[in-house]
């Protein structure tokens, strides 16, 4: 039994090395290709470490290289920084710049806008120059003729007042009365003055007022008729010549009727055109009465038509002279001295005093308003000199 047990298990065993044989052949088998695959593997691994050792010394050629890059990089991150830096400068000064340029701009348009308004300025000066010049000169001309004007009327003045001091015009008998009445030599009492030195005429009607006058206009006014007759024997016992006297103390009670009609149809009646002292004014109007002044003889003829037959005596006259009435015409060229008419002289005296003053007044003003304008010239012409461009 131990037997068949040891048989047995021999028999395993046999069979467990013919196993085991056969699995040694398949380990031997194996081992073999194991040989076969490590040296493969081997020449593998020592072609990969070859492959290894190449690229670790590429890779210390690639490192060395990225080193030397890293540190170019640094450099260049370095430089950029610093090109940062100084482009963030450059945009600065860039950004101040184009500021400066700006305001210079704006500066240079605020200085061509001052030059242009320099120049508008020095062509404004220079005309207003060029018209005070004239103005100057205009006021010299202007000057010049009124200082020959006052001369002119003082001439005339100093004429009327020779012709009026030594009673030019006047006959001989009347300016010797009036001539000693002035130096007190006369020994009439009453005696007031000639009837042409009593009255202002209207300027324009002289003419008119002397022609309807006529010899009145050196007629003596005297207080009385017995002063009157003391007057005409003084004349006759000097031998002195005629003279016609006009006593106030006849005009005092008379009354003139004025037609009020005619007087609206007409200019009015002339004695309207004198002006007298109160004293005066019946003596006017006696020797005036129913004398109307017309613009025209055509009109006075339409007005003769339709007058009453009791106003015969109405007469009418023109500025001219002119005399229309029932009976008569009267006209033509009445010839007249002005200097030597007594009609007028006092007015015209008047006149030219009032024309000298006025005329001194305005020499005065012009040769004030002359000295400005030359102040004025002097500052323009100094401003004019200045070159806007300087």
């Amino acid at each position: 039994k131990q037997t068949e047990e040891s048989e047995s298990q021999l028999d395993e065993i046999q069979i467990n090395k013919i196993k085991m044989n056969e699995t040694l052949k398949e380990k031997e088998q194996l081992l073999g290709e194991l040989k076969e695959e490590i040296e493969k593997s081997n020449r593998i691994i020592k072609e990969k470490k070859e492959t290894i050792i190449n690229v670790a010394s590429e890779e210390t050629k690639v490192n060395n290289e990225l080193t030397e890059t890293k540190a170019n990089l640094q450099n260049v991150s370095a430089r950029l920084r610093r090109l940062r830096v100084d482009a963030e400068d450059v945009e600065l000064e860039k950004q101040q710049s184009k500021q400066k340029h700006n305001e210079l701009q704006v500066q240079k348009e605020e200085v061509l806008n001052k030059v242009k308004e320099l120049n508008a300025e020095y062509d404004e000066v220079n005309e207003k120059l060029q018209r005070l010049k004239k103005e100057i000169a205009a006021l010299k001309d202007r000057l010049a003729n009124l200082k020959d004007q006052l001369t002119a009327y003082k001439s005339k003045l100093g004429f009327l007042e020779d012709l009026k001091k030594r009673l030019e015009g006047y006959s001989k008998p009347v300016k010797t009365l009036l001539m000693y009445k002035k130096e007190n030599r006369l020994p009439i009492n009453g005696l007031c003055d000639s009837l042409a030195n009593v009255i202002n005429v209207k300027e324009g009607y002289e003419i008119a007022i002397e022609i309807c006058l006529r010899d009145y206009a050196q007629s003596i006014i005297i207080q009385t008729n017995e002063q009157a007759e003391e007057a005409i024997n003084f004349l006759k016992q000097n031998n002195l010549g005629w003279v016609n006297f006009l006593p106030l103390s006849n005009f005092k009670d008379i009354k003139i009727d004025i037609d009020e009609s005619l007087t609206s149809k007409t200019e009015g009646p002339l004695n309207n055109f004198i002006t007298t002292a109160y004293e005066y004014k019946n003596i006017i109007s006696y020797l005036l009465k129913d004398i109307y002044c017309v613009r025209s003889r055509q009109e006075a003829e339409v007005l003769l038509r339709e007058i009453r037959e009791d106003k015969s005596d109405v007469k009418f006259i023109t500025k001219e002279g002119e005399i229309i009435s029932k009976s008569s015409i009267a006209g033509g060229n009445y010839s007249r001295q002005e200097e030597l008419s007594l009609i007028g002289r006092d007015a015209k005296i008047e006149k030219f005093k009032a024309k000298c003053k006025e005329s001194k007044e305005e020499i005065s003003h012009l040769q004030k308003e002359l000295e400005r304008s030359e102040e004025r010239r002097v500052g323009k012409e100094c401003r004019s000199r200045w070159s806007p461009y300087h």
